[in-house]
């Protein structure tokens, strides 16, 4: 595999949904600094990740479990949020995703 490939192969990869992120913590009543106490995550690899959008998947792992979503919805791959999130709830966070923009 050549640098071109690594760099085409990063550009093609699913990226973090940060209105994912954030309708996920409103939802659940949380803010950055305890998604990053309940992740286990600095607070520089935090901002970055929040910039960047590309977590390794053992932190985007930590993260969905931190807030009580899959990893595929984080990621844009699924509609659902998935996990035990369920209800009311399910549906209050779904449209918190919609509303907001990204």
């Amino acid at each position: 595999m050549t640098v071109t490939d690594d760099v085409q192969k990063s550009a093609q990869a699913p990226r973090l949904r940060i209105d994912r992120l954030d309708a996920a913590l409103r939802a659940a009543g949380l803010t950055k600094t305890d998604l990053r106490l309940r992740a286990q995550l600095s607070e520089k690899y935090l901002a970055k990740m929040r910039v960047h959008r590309n977590p390794e998947s053992a932190y985007l792992a930590r993260i969905a479990d931190a807030v009580g979503v899959s990893t595929d919805w984080l990621l844009g791959r699924s509609p659902d949020p998935g996990r035990a999130i369920s209800g009311q709830f399910r549906d209050w966070i779904v449209e918190e995703a919609r509303a907001s923009p990204g």
